[in-house]
C-alpha cells in the first residue's frame, strides 16, 4: 500500500513541466527565507491583540478553562477521525475524504477562521491538549514549570528550520514512487 503524504493530485496534472515547477518551488523557498531574514528582524506577532473588547460575559465564557478544554477535545476528536478515516479508508484521494478534510477544510479553512475569530488553531490544537496531559502525568502543573528554550533559539541566532525546510521541501516535491 502506497501512502501519499502531500497533495490531492499527482505531479502529472501540472500545467508546466516538472522541472519548472521544482525550480519555481525552490526559488519561492529561497526568496521567502531571504525576505524573512532580511526584513523581519524583530518579533511583530507577540503583541497583544488589538481591537474592541468583547462584552464581559462573553469574554468570561471564552476564557473559561472548561470552554478551552471543550475546544481542544473537539480538535482531538477531529484529529482522531481524520487518522481513522485515512488509515481504514480507500487508498484513493478521490474516494477517501481524509486528504480533503486535512488539506482543504483544515489548512485552507484555518486562515479565514483565524482572520475572523483570532487564534483559532491555538484554541483547537489537539497537540496542546496532549502535551498538557503528558505534563500533568509527569507532575508539572504550572505552565511556567516548563524547561526554557536553549540559549540563542529565542533570539534568532539558531534557525534550524530555515536550513532544513528547503531541503525537506525539495525532497518531498521530487520524490517519486518506487
Amino acid at each position: 500500500m502506497r501512502l501519499l503524504a502531500h497533495g490531492l493530485g499527482g505531479r502529472a496534472d501540472l500545467p508546466v513541466p516538472v522541472w519548472m515547477a521544482q525550480y519555481a518551488a525552490a526559488l519561492v523557498l529561497i526568496v521567502t527565507f531571504f525576505m524573512l531574514a532580511r526584513f523581519w528582524e524583530s518579533p511583530r506577532l507577540q503583541e497583544p491583540y488589538r481591537g474592541r473588547p468583547l462584552p464581559v460575559g462573553l469574554q468570561r465564557l471564552l476564557d473559561a478553562p472548561a470552554f478551552r478544554l471543550a475546544l481542544r477535545l473537539i480538535g482531538l476528536a477531529a484529529l482522531l477521525l481524520i487518522i481513522v478515516v485515512a488509515a481504514f479508508g480507500t487508498g484513493s484521494s478521490a474516494t477517501n475524504p481524509a486528504p480533503t478534510w486535512l488539506y482543504v477544510w483544515f489548512w485552507v479553512g484555518i486562515v479565514p477562521l483565524s482572520l475572523l475569530f483570532g487564534p483559532v488553531l491555538r484554541a483547537l490544537n489537539p497537540l496542546r491538549l496532549i502535551a498538557q496531559g503528558i505534563a500533568r502525568l509527569s507532575g508539572r502543573r504550572d505552565p511556567g514549570d516548563l524547561r526554557p528554550l536553549p540559549p540563542g533559539s529565542a533570539t534568532g541566532r539558531r534557525r534550524p528550520g530555515c536550513w532544513s525546510s528547503p531541503g525537506w521541501s525539495w525532497s518531498t516535491a521530487t520524490r517519486t514512487a518506487r
